[in-house]
C-alpha cells in the first residue's frame, strides 16, 4: 500500500521534526504522554495541518497530556518493518500506532497489539462504524485491535489527451484485459516517448505491488484466488496464476510498461502522481481512489485543472465474464501498543483521531472512502473530489486479502514472482513454479492444496 494504497498514503505525511531514530533512544515513563507512530511519506500542509488540529484538542481535553507525534520516514512495506521493530521492545513501542490492516494479524501473532474490545464498547461513536469496516479490525481470535481510519478501492486512472490521440474515447471503459494492452498498444504507437501503462510489481514496492498489481489480475480471473477460505488453505499451480503472472509479462516485454528499472523504483508511486500524469508522460495506471488527492489545494503536486485531463475507469475482469469489474479493498487503521502503560488514555488519543470532525477532515484530506456513516453523508467530504462517488461504487465490485496471519509472508513470494517476470529473468512458468516450492516450505506444505 504504497501511497497502500497506501492509503494511504499520502497517510500522514505530516511535517514534523521529530524522527524514528529519536524514538528508538529513549525510554518515556512519563504516562501522561501519549506515543503516535506514523508513516510520513512527504510533507503537506493539510495533513499537517490535521495533525495538528487532534494534538491541540486532545491535549486541551486531557489536561497535562502531551501526543507526541513519532513519525517513520518510509516507503512501501519498510513502514511495516520499522514499526515492527520499534513494537519489539516496551522501551521503543509507540503507545498508538497506524498501520495497514493486512499488518494486524501478524501484529497480533507477534504480541505487539493490545485488544480493544472493551473500550470500545464505552464509545458510543463505535455504532456510527460500518459492520463490514469494524471487521477490518478484527485479528483470528475474534478479538478487535484496530479501528479504521478509511477504506479503498482501485480502479484506472488515465490521461484523456493520451488517449485521444490514440483513438480513443475520454470515457473510455475496457471490457477485458485484451482491451487494456489494447488501448496501452495504440498509445505506444501513436506516442512512443509515452510510457502506455503502470502496473506496480515487484519486491521494492512491496504490498502494493502484490494488491494493487498482482491481485487487481488475480481475483479478475474465474475462481482465481490465493487463499481457499473453505480448506482454509494457500492454492497452488493455479492457471489463473500463471495468467495474471503472463499479463504482467506481456505489458514489460512488450515495453506497454515502464522500464525494469523504473518498475523497481521505491518512489515510483510518487512519480507516478506528481510527475508523470501531470507531465503527461504515462497513458494509464492501476491507482487507488486517492490518487487525486495530492493535486487538490494543498496537495503534493496541486493541479488545478486535473479534471480536464484526467479520467477513471474500473478494472475489467480477464474476459468481461460477470460481474465485469475487479477492485481491491483495504485500508489503514488505529491500534493500541500491547506494550503501552496508559492504554486508558492511548484510546482517548484514538477518538479524538477518529471523531466524526477529523474522521471527516482525514478522508477529505487523504481521499479515502470513508467508514463512518456520519461522515459519508458529510456534504464537504462529499463534495471534496468528483471521484468520491464513482470509487465508492467500486466497492461492490472488491475483494479481499486473506484474513490470515500467514498473509504476509505469502505476498513477499508473489512480490517475488512479479519481479522475475518484469525483469525476464525467469518464464511465466518457472516463477510460478518457484512461487508454489516456496509457499510449501513458508507456510507448510500441509497449508497448501493444488489447483482443481
Amino acid at each position: 500500500m504504497n501511497k497502500l494504497g497506501k492509503i494511504s498514503v499520502m497517510l500522514l505525511a505530516a511535517a514534523t521534526s521529530v524522527g524514528i531514530l529519536s524514538s528508538c533512544g529513549s525510554s518515556e515513563s512519563d504516562k501522561k504522554t501519549v506515543k503516535f507512530a506514523y508513516q510520513a511519506t512527504g510533507d503537506t500542509s493539510a495533513i499537517s495541518k490535521w495533525m495538528k488540529d487532534v494534538k491541540a484538542q486532545f491535549e486541551s481535553e486531557n489536561k497535562g497530556a502531551t501526543l507526541k507525534l513519532e513519525p517513520i520516514k518510509s516507503n512501501g512495506d519498510d513502514y511495516g518493518s520499522k514499526l515492527a521493530l520499534m513494537s519489539k521492545s516496551e522501551k521503543t513501542a509507540p503507545d498508538l500506532m497506524i498501520l495497514d490492516t493486512e499488518m494486524i494479524r501478524p501484529y497480533v501473532a507477534a504480541g505487539y497489539l493490545k485488544p480493544i474490545d472493551d473500550q470500545l464498547k464505552g464509545w458510543k461513536d463505535w455504532s456510527q462504524y460500518f459492520d463490514s469496516s469494524k471487521n477490518a479490525g478484527k485479528a483470528d481470535d475474534g478479538k478487535i485491535y484496530a479501528v479504521p481510519l478509511g477504506t479503498d478501492t482501485r480502479g484506472i486512472w488515465y490521461n484523456k489527451d493520451i488517449l485521444k490521440k490514440a483513438g480513443l474515447s475520454d470515457d473510455w471503459q475496457p471490457k477485458s484485459w485484451d482491451e487494456v494492452i489494447d488501448a496501452a498498444t495504440k498509445i505506444k504507437k501513436t506516442q512512443p516517448d509515452v510510457i502506455p501503462m503502470n502496473l506496480y510489481a515487484g519486491r521494492p514496492l512491496g504490498e502494493v505491488s502484490v494488491m494493487q498489481g498482482f491481485d487487481m489480475l488475480l481475483y479478475g480471473t474465474k475462481g482465481g484466488t490465493l487463499y481457499n477460505t473453505k480448506t482454509q488453505k494457500w492454492v497452488t499451480g493455479s492457471k489463473q496464476f500463471k495468467d495474471s503472472l503472463q499479463f504482467i509479462k506481456d505489458i514489460y516485454s512488450k515495453g506497454l510498461a515502464p522500464t525494469p528499472q523504473q518498475a523497481l523504483d521505491p518512489q515510483l508511486g510518487d512519480k507516478v502522481g506528481q510527475q508523470w500524469m501531470p507531465q503527461s508522460k504515462l497513458g494509464m495506471s492501476i491507482e487507488g481512489n486517492w490518487l487525486a488527492s495530492s493535486w487538490m489545494p494543498g496537495g503534493d503536486s496541486e493541479w488545478t485543472d486535473w479534471q480536464k485531463h484526467i479520467g477513471w475507469c474500473g478494472f475489467p475482469t480477464q474476459n468481461g465474464q460477470k460481474p465485469g469489474l475487479i477492485s481491491m479493498s483495504g485500508g489503514w487503521g488505529l491500534a493500541l501498543s500491547s506494550h503501552t502503560q496508559n492504554p486508558d488514555l492511548a484510546f482517548k488519543a484514538l477518538k479524538v483521531f477518529q471523531n466524526e470532525k477529523h474522521a471527516a477532515a482525514y478522508d477529505t484530506i487523504s481521499g479515502s472512502i470513508a467508514v463512518r456513516k456520519d461522515v459519508e453523508q458529510d456534504k464537504k467530504y462529499l463534495g471534496s473530489n468528483p471521484t468520491i462517488k464513482f470509487f465508492t461504487d467500486l466497492a461492490k465490485y472488491s475483494q479481499y486479502r486473506p484474513a490470515n496471519s500467514q498473509y504476509k509472508e505469502v505476498s513477499d513470494q508473489v512480490a517475488i514472482a512479479t519481479e522475475s517476470v518484469l525483469t525476464g529473468q525467469k518464464s511465466v512458468k518457472d516463477a510460478a513454479a518457484e512461487y508454489d516450492s516456496a509457499i510449501a516450505k513458508t507456510v507448510g506444505a500441509d497449508h497448501t492444496q493444488a489447483a482443481k
